[in-house]
């Protein structure tokens, strides 16, 4: 990992006339590396892209239906063949958001980086930290020990 950071850092003294920042790890791994090797070490990140967006986009389905729709209509429980279309559809439709949204990326992929881990901090330290000051149990030693 340490040597991610370096390669990424010291890009620009390898590859001085590179104009996309985020071009320079793939860059130097065609320039130094054989094809082969080079193949394999671009594939691999891709590898890790496609699991974790099909993982995501299954899981935004299934929270769509299960904690919206399913909420909204109970009686909808047992129809498993609406479920099925209705999941497929969702997914379908989340897909083609990402793929707009992926049609124009920023400037640096950085920037959906931050946003990513601004939405993560909110999410999880927010409750974390403050949940236990607003809290309704344990009133007496709650805000000194968390």
């Amino acid at each position: 990992m340490f040597g991610m950071h370096l390669a990424g850092a010291l890009g620009r003294a390898v590859i001085p006339d590179l104009t996309v920042p985020d071009l320079v790890i793939p860059t130097l791994m065609v320039k130094v590396l054989p094809p082969f090797a080079a193949g394999i070490f671009l594939a691999a990140p891709m590898a890790a892209i496609m699991s974790t967006i099909n993982a995501q986009l299954l899981q935004s389905s299934a929270t769509i239906i299960k904690d919206l729709y399913l909420n909204w209509r109970p009686d909808q429980s047992t129809n498993e063949k609406r479920l099925k279309r209705m999941s497929a559809g969702i997914t379908l439709l989340l897909g083609v958001l990402l793929l707009l949204a992926a049609w124009r990326p920023p400037e640096m992929i950085i920037w959906l980086n931050l946003l990513a881990f601004g939405g993560l901090e909110a999410v999880f330290l927010w409750p974390l930290g403050a949940g236990p000051l607003l809290g309704t149990r344990q009133r007496g030693w709650r805000a000194e020990r968390g």
